[in-house]
């Protein structure tokens, strides 16, 4: 639940994560645990079966946003020293949160929008300009692909369309996407994904809509 005084406490900030909370383990709740860098907050659960923590939520409350923590392990613990968060795992391993490289190598990431779609499904669309605004530096690389599906179990075929390399530091700049791919659809996602440190400072993207009925398009 989130409280913030002077009125009941809600729980529908979960809402987007709740198909993973039902799956907790019930009998293992006393070992879920949580801990927080200052600005995230993170809480790794024991799930289906599992005594102990099998998946970690990261949740963002500026953004009020979650995501699955994308690591090769589980914390088991977590402890804040100063300004510093530190992760423990299973295996002994003690890990120090914060900077742009996982020991030196850069952290592959992605994300994926949802599928956007005309007021009117009777409606076709064409995806015809697409630009991105982003922070890449040095070494860094984005990937830009698209997917004209809607398929209900979230596995898409996604075609790569555009991949930014940086040679010299890209500051806060307007990327055009060429989208010769884009053809009529009733949906379109986008999905960003690379390596190393990125920024995303804005998505924008230009439809053309084809209304069929009398008269034609």
């Amino acid at each position: 639940y989130r409280y913030a005084g002077g009125s009941m406490p809600s729980k529908d900030f979960t809402l987007p994560v709740q198909a993973i909370m039902d799956r907790v383990n019930a009998k293992a709740w006393k070992n879920v645990i949580a801990g927080t860098d200052g600005e995230r907050y993170y809480i790794s659960l024991p799930l289906d079966n599992d005594q102990y923590p099998s998946l970690t939520l990261e949740y963002d409350p500026r953004f009020d946003t979650w995501n699955i923590w994308g690591f090769n392990f589980v914390p088991t613990a977590y402890a804040r020293i100063a300004e510093t968060m530190y992760v423990g795992a299973s295996n002994s391993r003690v890990v120090k949160m914060g900077g742009t490289s996982n020991g030196g190598t850069n952290i592959l990431w992605n994300m994926e929008t949802k599928p956007f779609a005309s007021s009117s499904l009777a409606a076709d669309n064409r995806l015809y300009r697409l630009w991105v605004v982003a922070t890449v530096p040095i070494g860094s690389t984005l990937r830009v692909s698209i997917s004209n599906e809607d398929n209900p179990d979230g596995v898409l075929d996604w075609e790569l369309i555009h991949t930014v390399t940086a040679d010299v530091d890209v500051q806060a700049q307007p990327i055009i996407i060429p989208v010769n791919q884009s053809f009529r659809h009733k949906f379109v996602s986008i999905r960003l994904e690379g390596s190393g440190p990125v920024t995303i400072h804005e998505i924008t993207r230009q439809e053309r809509t084809f209304r069929m009925g009398i008269g034609g398009v």
